[in-house]
């Protein structure tokens, strides 16, 4: 029952146990993270410069050599869009999903810089630095890394990374678009972070009746 398929979306698939995550205090798996970013792809922000990187592309990117990173990247034409996102996970194994933490690593292209939004007391430091640093080698390797700490709501529990990654991603585009500001981004709030569990099992339940209706 678990693995029954409740909603195919273009490259996503979310599963009865993806469901059984989001009504319960569980970590967030790459399939629901992927899923959510896809959709902010295709429905949200198509008129947008943002890339959207998976969970998946980020973890192999960070598992790469420099010279590998290409392979990955130049299928989704990452220079031409100003705003690319990576949801960063502290798994080390490139075989496998999993791990313990999510964070957010964000570059502003035009700008040149990272930044690194860590809900819980910048535990994903180390792999942000590497994944920033390999991605600086792939779009510049003349000019030097500019990695700052993004304003980031502290998390006050053990399970809910995922959520603020998500709403962080929200938080950023959402601040681009409206006043196209790429520093001093202000933080998401405690009830952005409450009612999103709800807000995407909703997401889920409208796209689910909408693919059955077509």
């Amino acid at each position: 029952m678990s693995s029954a398929v409740v909603l195919s979306y273009h490259d996503a698939v979310i599963r009865q146990s993806d469901i059984d995550i989001l009504k319960t205090n569980s970590w967030l798996t790459d399939s629901i993270i992927g899923f959510y970013l896809q959709y902010l792809e295709k429905e949200v922000y198509m008129n947008n410069d943002f890339l959207f990187v998976s969970p998946e592309v980020t973890q192999c990117i960070k598992s790469s050599n420099n010279s590998e990173i290409p392979v990955f990247l130049d299928p989704l034409n990452p220079r031409q869009y100003l705003v690319i996102f990576f949801p960063l996970n502290n798994n080390e194994n490139v075989y496998s999903s999993g791990g313990s933490h999510w964070s957010l690593l964000v570059y502003f292209r035009l700008e040149n810089i990272f930044y690194h939004f860590d809900s819980s007391n910048d535990m994903n430091d180390l792999q942000a630095t590497a994944l920033a640093t390999k991605l600086q080698r792939y779009f510049d390797k003349n000019s030097h890394l500019n990695l700052k700490e993004g304003n980031c709501l502290q998390q006050s529990n053990d399970y809910d990374c995922g959520i603020y990654l998500l709403c962080n991603v929200d938080n950023v585009a959402k601040v681009v678009v409206t006043h196209r500001k790429f520093n001093n981004i202000p933080r998401i709030s405690k009830d952005d972070v409450k009612f999103k569990r709800a807000s995407i099992l909703s997401l889920i339940y409208r796209l689910q009746k909408k693919s059955i209706n077509s």
